[in-house]
C-alpha cells in the first residue's frame, strides 16, 4: 500500500518492491517477495505489504467487510460464524472494519466471487490483497476445502435469472458470424466486446473464467441464443484455449458456458425481425453537399440522426435498431514521420497494442506538447502575427474505435509528471512551513 494524496488516505495500489513502480496482480514480472516488500515498509517507501493470489498457490481469501467495529472490536454474528467455521488465518483488514480469512483450498469453478449483500468477496486467483498482520486468533492458515464447499453453495452460487431462458431465434440466411461480429463492433457495449474478443480479462481482475462468461453473455443477445453461432465466435477469440473443450460431467466447458449464457439470456437482437428490405437500406449522405449519394437530393445531414434518436427515445439501448448512416467524410491520416523518432515510434507502437489508427495517438500528444511548451514560446505564423504553442485537437471515430485508450496513452506521461512535480512542490512547500514554525521568537522573518 501507499498513501494516497490529498486526503491522506490509504490505496490499495499494488507496487513493485523492486521498481517502485505501479505492479499487476496477473503479471509476475511485477511481483517481489516478501523480503523486498518488507525493506520498503522499513525505508519509509510504502506503508503496507500485499499478497498477490495466484493459480500456483494453494490459498483463498475471504473478505468480510462491515462486520467489526473498531472501537469495541466486536464482530458480528455473520462474522462470528464464518470465524468459527473456517478457524484459519484471521486477521483485521486495514480498515480496521472488516476481516481477512486466509485458507487453504480451491473454489468451486461455478461460483461468483462477491455477495454484495453480505459483504462478502472470495477470490483465489489473479487478485492482490494487503495484509495487515493484526489478527484475532492463533491460528495457521489450514486446509478448509469442505467448509469453502459449503460456504460458496450458501453464499457464492450464481443466482438464477428471473426471466430468459428462451429458446433460439431462428437467424435468417446471410446472417454469420462476421456479419455479428461487425455489427457488435457498433454497439454500445464495442468497447467491452472488442477488448473480450481480444483476449483480455482485465475488466474481470484476471479471471478467465468470469471473461469467457462475460463474452458468452454478449454473444448470447447478438447471436440470439443460438449456441453454434455463439461457439463459432468464441473459437475465434483471443480467449480461445484448450480448456474450452475439456469434458465435465458429460458436457464440455464451452457447453456449459454457453447453456449459462443462453439461460441468463433475457432478450436478444432478433435478427430475423430486423431484415430489411433491399429498397429500405439507408441512404449514404455525400461529405460536403448535404444530398443524397446517389439522387442528389437535398438532405439536411442532422435531421435523420435526430428523428431516429427521438422516435426511440425510451428503447433499451441494447435494443435500439441500427442508426441511419452517418455522412461518411475521408480525412487523410496524420503524418508520423513529422513528429520526433521517439514520439513517432511511441504513437505506433502503443497504436498497434491498442488496436486503433496510430493519427489517435500521434494528434493528442501535439496538445500535450503544446501544453508542455506553454507560455514559453511563441510561434511566428505570419511576419508580425505570433501565437502561443497551444493547439486543440479532437478525435472523431466510431464507438469502439479505440479512441479512449488512445487518448490515455498519449496524455498519461503529461498528467504522471504533472502530479510528481506537484507532490514535489507540495513536500517543499511543507518543509518550508515546518522550518518558518522553527524559527525563534515569533516566527516573523
Amino acid at each position: 500500500m501507499e498513501s494516497g494524496p490529498p486526503d491522506g488516505k490509504l490505496t490499495k495500489l499494488p507496487i513493485d518492491p523492486r521498481t517502485m513502480k505501479e505492479a499487476s496482480s496477473t503479471d509476475p514480472a511485477t511481483w517481489g517477495t516478501f523480503g523486498a516488500s518488507l525493506r520498503r515498509v522499513e525505508d519509509g517507501h510504502a506503508v503496507g505489504v500485499g499478497f498477490v493470489l495466484s493459480a500456483d498457490d494453494p490459498y483463498v481469501f475471504v473478505d468480510i467487510d462491515g462486520c467489526r467495529n473498531p472501537s469495541t472490536g466486536l464482530l458480528s454474528g455473520l462474522a462470528e460464524d464464518l470465524v468459527e467455521r473456517f478457524t484459519s488465518w484471521t486477521e483485521v483488514s486495514p480498515s480496521g472494519t472488516g476481516l481477512h480469512i486466509i485458507i487453504r483450498g480451491s473454489l468451486p469453478e461455478d461460483t461468483r466471487k462477491k455477495n454484495t449483500e453480505h459483504g462478502i468477496e472470495c477470490y483465489d486467483r489473479a487478485r492482490y490483497f494487503c495484509v495487515t498482520g493484526c489478527t484475532i486468533r492463533d491460528v495457521d492458515i489450514t486446509e478448509r476445502q469442505a467448509e469453502l464447499d459449503s460456504f460458496s453453495a450458501e453464499f457464492l452460487t450464481r443466482e438464477k435469472p428471473t426471466r430468459g431462458g428462451g429458446t433460439a431465434a431462428p437467424i435468417p440466411a446471410g446472417v454469420d458470424a462476421q456479419r455479428i461480429i461487425d455489427r457488435m463492433r457498433r454497439s454500445r457495449s464495442a468497447s467491452k466486446i472488442i477488448s473480450l474478443l481480444g483476449g483480455s480479462t482485465d475488466a474481470h481482475g484476471g479471471d478467465a473464467s468470469s471473461a469467457d462468461q462475460a463474452l458468452c453473455n454478449h454473444l448470447a443477445f447478438w447471436c440470439d441464443r443460438d449456441p453454434r453461432l455463439i461457439d463459432e465466435i468464441f473459437r475465434s477469440s483471443g480467449l480461445m484455449r484448450p480448456k474450452w473443450d475439456d469434458t465435465r460431467k458429460g458436457k464440455t466447458y464451452g457447453e456449459i458456458t454457453i447453456s449459462r449464457a443462453v439461460e441468463d439470456c433475457s432478450s436478444t437482437y432478433g435478427w430475423e425481425t430486423r431484415q430489411r428490405k433491399p429498397n429500405a437500406e439507408p441512404r449514404i449522405l455525400s461529405a460536403g453537399t448535404g444530398g443524397d449519394a446517389e439522387t442528389g437530393a437535398d438532405l439536411v445531414f442532422g435531421a435523420p440522426i435526430e428523428t431516429f434518436r427521438n422516435e426511440h427515445r425510451d428503447a433499451p439501448r441494447e435494443m435500439l435498431p441500427d442508426e441511419p448512416d452517418r455522412p461518411r467524410i475521408h480525412f487523410q491520416p496524420f503524418p508520423l514521420d513529422c513528429l520526433c523518432p521517439a514520439l513517432a515510434e511511441y504513437a505506433a507502437q502503443v497504436a498497434e497494442s491498442i488496436g486503433c489508427c496510430p493519427s489517435m495517438v500521434a494528434v493528442p500528444m501535439l496538445s500535450v506538447l503544446g501544453a508542455a511548451i506553454g507560455a514559453s514560446r511563441v510561434v511566428e505564423v505570419k511576419p508580425g502575427f505570433t501565437q502561443y504553442a497551444i493547439l486543440w485537437t479532437g478525435t472523431l471515430a466510431e464507438s469502439g474505435a479505440g479512441k479512449s485508450p488512445a487518448l490515455g496513452a498519449a496524455v498519461g506521461p503529461y498528467y504522471r509528471l504533472e502530479e510528481l512535480h506537484h507532490n514535489l512542490h507540495t513536500e517543499d512547500c511543507e518543509r518550508i512551513r515546518q522550518a518558518h514554525e522553527n524559527l525563534p521568537g515569533d516566527g516573523q522573518s
